[in-house]
């Protein structure tokens, strides 16, 4: 299901931690950090986060309005939300210390 204005309005007032990664399938060295590194820090802060946790992918090419609404900038961009307020925001590199930061 794509993240809308509405439904993403829903998933702050539920979840206590949120995490939408922007990201666009045209970018592959972003799609390669992704999979080789990020992929299993967010698996790891799943399991840590449980329930309190969600997180949403979104394609910056099918959904602009949403990226353009957050300023995102760079493909691989990263919101971090916490009771319903943006309290991080990372890209590129800094998304792997962000991540691991969360597991400490």
């Amino acid at each position: 299901m794509e993240l809308t204005e509405e439904r993403l309005k829903e998933i702050l007032k539920k979840y206590p931690i949120v995490i939408i990664e922007f990201f666009s399938p045209f970018c592959t060295p972003c799609l390669l950090m992704e999979r080789e590194k990020l992929e299993p820090l967010i698996e790891e802060i799943k399991k840590k986060y449980g329930e309190k946790l969600f997180f949403e992918r979104v394609n910056v090419i099918k959904n602009p309005e949403l990226a353009e609404r957050f300023e995102v900038k760079a493909s691989m961009t990263f919101l971090f939300f916490k009771h319903g307020e943006l309290v991080n925001r990372a890209f590129g590199k800094e998304v792997e210390k962000v991540l691991k930061g969360m597991l400490a």
